[in-house]
């Protein structure tokens, strides 16, 4: 371990390694070292500078004397991992520096990690506010290291495990609009007291308590007991502090089922307005930070959604499946239920193109598309749909002869066989599918009469309603 962590208080210690430590250490030992020293919490308590018969026999008559004792010995200026071990070296009790050595190691970087992105590291924090009652979080530390007041929040984010990368993405994107956020797993000091820290953050330091619902969420003692203090802190103060955020579907209790909730269901919905609504339910006066902007959709909580808030990224959604149309001037237009994924968009020339065939493979051929070819056949192939997808949809014939089958201005063949256009398939489709297919359907082209085609298919006088009537 380098010397600057070392040098860290015992303070940021987490409670699981100090638990280790006091399982080795709380039992008394009889015998001692050679140099006359006690082999437990005993020895330790001798080899800190507290000589106080009080604090001796409060620590005494403790369930857990060696964890009193670190509460106690974190206040003095010599509280430090460095110390600890050097006593327990002359306490001979290598086996308890050897078993936790590791553990001590993380919960030092961990803490140092955390505290560098405040600008400070567990060397350079005295042991004097490291150990203060007054601390609970790392940004408490921050503030009383340049004397002011402890660190306040916007909102505190309480969560089940199985939630912490929702929970994560919504202190980013919070974060991102310069609302203040507390996560406990995040910012909670390692060696406080997880009850007492939580219970002080929820009545005095935070304005208002998020929480995302979920079935996992009320499987925790202690997360119940946190929201049942959120809402007791709501109604003692006459304010709407205490903010349900429906995540997974999930019975509420009756406490929380009166109440109005958020919705942020993990069902693929796009929900634009939640970030919105979120938001100005923390602060009345939010403005939307114009450099970051809100995200428009409700991303599944993974983390690929995480890194795309901090990147910046936008998720491209899966394409609905489309229509394939063969190619074939003269063929009908089949649908397929493949998606497909290969094909491109009409390109100017008119001579080739690509589409995709059943089983998902490319081929080409000549082919005739323009945008008004299109909407004339996607309005046919919606009509047919609307008669009831029969499996073969025949459009009445529309006024076109078969001497019109060739397109007189591009001359190419028209994809109809004998004027009717034909879709198979599709009453075996799905409602989902044919859906799909109605909005990926392409279209006839649309015939520009000739002059003289016109004139022989029109019959002189006879009008009907101002319009020419086609024999």
């Amino acid at each position: 371990m380098a010397d600057s962590i070392l040098d860290g208080s015992v303070a940021f210690l987490r409670p699981s390694t100090i638990e280790c430590l006091s399982v080795q250490l709380n039992p008394q030992k009889l015998l001692r070292t050679e140099n006359k020293s006690l082999r437990d919490w005993r020895g330790v308590y001798e080899g800190t500078n507290i000589q106080n018969s009080m604090i001796y026999e409060k620590i005494k008559h403790s369930q857990n004397p060696f964890k009193l004792l670190l509460e106690e010995w974190k206040r003095f200026e010599d509280t430090t991992i460095v110390n600890l071990l050097k006593i327990l070296e002359t306490m001979e009790r290598f086996d308890v520096i050897d078993d936790n050595c590791e553990m001590i190691k993380c919960d030092m970087q961990a803490a140092d990690k955390l505290l560098k992105e405040k600008g400070l590291s567990v060397g350079a924090v005295e042991n004097k506010i490291a150990g203060s009652e007054k601390v609970l979080t790392y940004d408490d530390i921050a503030m009383l290291k340049t004397a002011r007041e402890v660190a306040r929040y916007d909102v505190l984010i309480l969560h089940a495990d199985e939630d912490i990368i929702f929970a994560e993405r919504m202190a980013k994107v919070l974060e991102q609009q310069n609302i203040k956020v507390c996560l406990k797993d995040r910012d909670l000091l390692v060696g406080t007291m997880e009850l007492e820290a939580v219970t002080s953050l929820i009545s005095e330091r935070c304005n208002k308590v998020a929480v995302p619902l979920t079935p996992e969420f009320f499987n925790s003692p202690s997360n119940n007991l946190y929201s049942s203090l959120a809402q007791s802190s709501a109604i003692a103060e006459n304010r709407r502090s205490f903010l349900p955020i429906i995540r997974k579907p999930t019975d509420l209790p009756t406490n929380i089922k009166m109440l109005t909730k958020l919705n942020a269901l993990n069902d693929g919905s796009k929900n634009p307005y939640f970030w919105r609504k979120l938001c100005l339910n923390i602060k009345e006066n939010f403005e939307e930070s114009s450099q970051i902007p809100l995200p428009k959709e409700l991303e599944d909580g993974s983390q690929q959604a995480l890194n795309q808030i901090e990147n910046g990224n936008i998720t491209t959604m899966p394409q609905p499946m489309k229509a394939s149309v063969s190619s074939s001037p003269l063929a009908p237009a089949h649908f397929s239920s493949v998606p497909d994924r290969q094909a491109k968009q009409p390109s100017g020339n008119t001579n080739e193109s690509e589409s995709i065939d059943a089983t998902g493979g490319s081929k080409s051929a000549s082919t005739s598309t323009s945008s008004n070819k299109l909407s004339k056949l996607k309005d046919g192939f919606l009509k047919g749909m609307v008669n009831g997808f029969n499996g073969l949809v025949k459009k009445g014939r529309s006024g076109m002869s078969s001497s019109l089958s060739h397109n007189s201005i591009s001359g190419q063949h028209a994809p109809f066989v004998n004027d009717e256009p034909e879709f198979h398939g599709v009453g075996e489709m799905s409602a989902s599918a044919q859906i799909c297919a109605v909005e990926a359907a392409p279209s006839p082209p649309t015939h520009q009469l000739q002059s003289n085609v016109v004139s022989s298919r029109k019959k002189k006088g006879k009008t009907k309603n101002g319009y020419a009537v086609f024999s």
